[in-house]
């Protein structure tokens, strides 16, 4: 059962190689904390900015809506102020036009007055050059034409005086309504202005006001900003410590493949001396007992000679009877027959040494290569489970069970399932693949590497990991319905792994669970 030996040993040198020392796991795992803190502020200064981002929308909206409205309040302003001006102008107008009908009013009464002069100056000289009255002149008159002709010339005389009398009093009478009218249109105006101007002074107020708030909102916007940008800078501070920890991260992941590789180089030295001197002894074992057969066999002649003598003898004495050479001393056909026996027994430590030798025959060797190693499943005579899975690799070797710790995860999250390299990967069950990818593009050497994500139905999905690239890539892609059994993928080793195995997950509602509830037993 030497096989059974190397099988476990080679198991737990396996299982050695995976499990990182103390330190490099407590390194690790503080910088995964460490990690996780930083990517748990960067989540919170996201929320928080995202809050901002909120408050400082809706301060620019404000800000634009205070800055409408104080346009709104100057273009009504600056009408006010154009109408007030038209006031103005038209006040003014009004003032002039009134200072023009003044004048002309005065003008008007000075020329009542002149002709009212004149009129009476004339009935003044008439009176005193003839010292007679309008009646005295027609009586003194020599005939009746001549007196006619004197009142005729007296009524002419006067209708002129009245007509330009009563020309000039109407000229004056329209021009003091006009100076009325006008008047009243100037105090009008007057109070036109005078509503204007207080419009004006509101408007002016009321910008003044608006500005304020406006000025007022701006600040705020602006202390917002700050707070945003302050929040971005704090993001990138977080984002460049996170890319830090995680070069850092990734370094000492380096340092442990390193040592893994030292530790796998050096019990890879250890187990080739190991089965040095494992085929030495076989090789010793398998030449003692070459000797202790042909020894078997020598003794064997001799007794065979020794017997053919005995009989020979025999032959040559015919008159002794059989019972008489039977008691002979000399008889050695028993003892012949013995001698086989005899001479096995006194080598009971070379055959020891052949039956430990025989282990390592060739036909045992074969015997113990077809024999199952620990944690073999054999695949050819399962049924599909209750939930119509099957094992992805055909008998594979379980290397790594649920829930166990490796050197890259301290709670393992599926089974790693060995085999040889590119053996064909096939789905567990019907589905339609979800991924099929770099688990961290443009890195096959990260995470889970090349991996395949098949849906089932039901929130209930696969995962293959560490899948081969190049001219064996996945064979499938996104949104692509497979069939149980059909090939997916081959193994490989990308992404963190220590050897060729496939990485199997089983997700309810994209959590994993333990992938042995799932395939047959």
């Amino acid at each position: 059962m030497r096989w059974i030996h190397r099988a476990l040993l080679a198991f737990f040198v396996f299982a050695l190689v995976l499990t990182p020392t103390t330190a490099n796991a407590d390194t690790l795992s503080d910088l995964r904390a460490r990690i996780g803190q930083a990517q748990s502020a960067v989540r919170d200064l996201t929320g928080r900015r995202q809050g901002q981002r909120v408050v400082v929308e809706q301060l620019r909206g404000v800000t634009g809506a205070y800055a409408a409205e104080l346009r709104k309040v100057d273009a009504d302003l600056m009408a006010a102020v154009g109408r007030f001006r038209q006031a103005e102008a038209d006040l003014e107008r009004v003032d002039a036009e009134a200072v023009r009908l003044e004048g002309e009013i005065a003008a008007k009464e000075e020329a009542v007055r002149q002709r009212a002069g004149v009129y009476g100056t004339r009935l003044r000289a008439l009176y005193k050059f003839t010292r007679t009255s309008p009646l005295e002149q027609l009586l003194g008159a020599r005939s009746f034409t001549d007196a006619l002709h004197r009142m005729t010339m007296m009524q002419a005389v006067t209708r002129v005086d009245n007509r330009l009398l009563g020309q000039l009093r109407s000229e004056h009478d329209e021009l003091t309504l006009a100076r009325e009218a006008l008047a009243r249109n100037r105090a009008e105006q007057a109070v036109l202005r005078d509503e204007l101007d207080q419009q004006r002074v509101a408007l002016e107020e009321r910008r003044a006001e608006q500005a304020s708030l406006v000025l007022m909102a701006q600040q705020e916007q602006r202390t917002a900003e700050s707070a945003l940008s302050e929040f971005d800078r704090e993001s990138q501070t977080q984002a460049s410590r996170i890319r830090s920890l995680e070069l850092q991260f990734e370094r000492e992941l380096a340092e442990i493949e390193r040592q893994r590789q030292e530790e796998i180089q050096r019990l890879e030295q250890q187990r080739f001396a190991q089965a040095t001197a494992a085929r030495a002894v076989a090789d010793a074992s398998a030449t003692a007992q070459a000797r202790v057969q042909a020894t078997q066999a020598a003794q064997s002649a001799q007794a065979a000679q020794a017997a053919q003598a005995t009989q020979t003898a025999q032959a040559a004495r015919p008159s002794a009877s059989p019972t008489q050479a039977a008691s002979r001393p000399g008889a050695t056909a028993t003892p012949a027959r013995a001698a086989a026996p005899t001479s096995t027994a006194g080598t009971g430590v070379a055959t020891t040494l052949a039956g430990v030798g025989a282990t390592t025959s060739p036909a045992a060797r074969t015997a113990a290569t077809q024999a199952p190693l620990p944690g073999s499943v054999s695949t050819g005579s399962l049924q599909p489970s209750s939930y119509n899975m099957q094992y992805p690799v055909p008998n594979p070797v379980v290397t790594t069970e649920w829930g166990e710790r490796t050197f890259a995860q301290n709670f393992h999250t599926g089974i790693d399932l060995a085999q040889q390299s590119r053996t064909a990967v096939l789905a567990a069950a019907d589905g339609v693949v979800l991924e099929a990818g770099l688990a961290v593009p443009g890195k096959p050497d990260q995470s889970y590497g090349m991996m395949v994500i098949v849906g089932h139905g039901g929130n209930l999905s696969t995962l293959y990991a560490h899948l081969d690239v190049g001219s064996y890539a996945p064979t499938v892609k996104a949104g692509e319905r497979v069939k149980r059994g059909q090939t997916i993928g081959y193994i490989g080793m990308t992404g963190i792994t220590s050897g060729p195995h496939v990485h199997f997950e089983v997700r309810e509602n994209g959590q994993p669970q333990n992938p042995r509830k799932y395939l047959p037993r």
